[in-house]
């Protein structure tokens, strides 16, 4: 049992309100956004209250990587989720690193993907 398994297991654990599943994807591939949405909502209901995006990648070779992973990800999270939202209400949270407020030494690319995905946030990325 890996890690994942482990925390779903002791939600699982929690009581009868609470459940957890387990969905491997790569946010790089734009239709592992649908997968993710559609394994959720078939598990749980046809309403999502919350998202949270929180997928981070540090690959400081790559602009690709870095930026779909840190910034398209969210955005077509986002997008694959909203209609499974309540007309009025639910949230959307994305945790960036840090990194995005203070910058690390030699990584810009991964500084300017979680500053884009805050600056992004206080925009509206979710509206």
């Amino acid at each position: 049992m890996d890690a994942t398994e482990q925390l779903v297991k002791k939600i699982k654990g929690f009581g009868t309100s609470a459940d957890a599943i387990k969905i491997q994807a790569n946010l790089r591939d734009v239709s592992s956004a649908k997968h993710i949405v559609d394994a959720t909502v078939q598990v749980f209901v046809s309403i999502v209250h919350n998202l949270a995006n929180n997928a981070g990648e540090g690959d400081i070779g790559s602009f690709t990587k870095t930026f779909y992973v840190n910034v398209r990800a969210a955005y077509i999270m986002t997008e694959k989720i909203a209609p499974y939202f309540p007309k009025i209400g639910g949230r959307i949270i994305n945790v960036g690193s840090i990194a995005g407020r203070e910058g690390l030494p030699q990584q810009s690319l991964y500084n300017a993907s979680n500053l884009r995905l805050k600056v992004s946030q206080g925009a509206g990325l979710a509206s």
